[in-house]
């Protein structure tokens, strides 16, 4: 079971890309789905990872929580002034760190024995 969870984990880094490609330009579809990513991510902050953060480390959740908020939007907003290549790098280690995690992810519950 330990290796279809982690197999699941890596495999969820490609299904983003691949609906892209397959969906294309079409707006409308485009638009759910970032609508339903939009609610679904908020409901797993909102519902699960922010309480059980609060249970865990207490009122020093909500200063990390804003962080992640914050700090994406500022970054997006900022990069405008930035060429293309800085940017590219930028990507990059998002996308190495979201592997890292996923993989991360995937150890932890094959050696939970989830």
């Amino acid at each position: 079971m330990g290796f279809n969870l982690l197999f699941l984990a890596l495999a969820a880094l490609f299904v983003g890309p691949l609906t892209l490609r397959i969906v294309g330009e079409r707006r409308q579809i485009l638009r759910f789905l970032d609508g339903l990513i939009l609610v679904s991510v908020a409901g797993l902050v909102l519902g699960v990872f922010l309480p059980h953060a609060w249970a865990t480390i207490g009122i020093a959740a909500l200063p990390l929580f804003a962080g992640g908020l914050v700090v994406p939007t500022l970054a997006e907003r900022l990069r405008h002034g930035v060429s293309n290549r800085v940017h590219s790098a930028t990507v990059l280690v998002g996308v190495s760190a979201l592997v890292l995690h996923a993989v991360t992810d995937g150890i932890g519950l094959a050696e939970s024995g989830e």
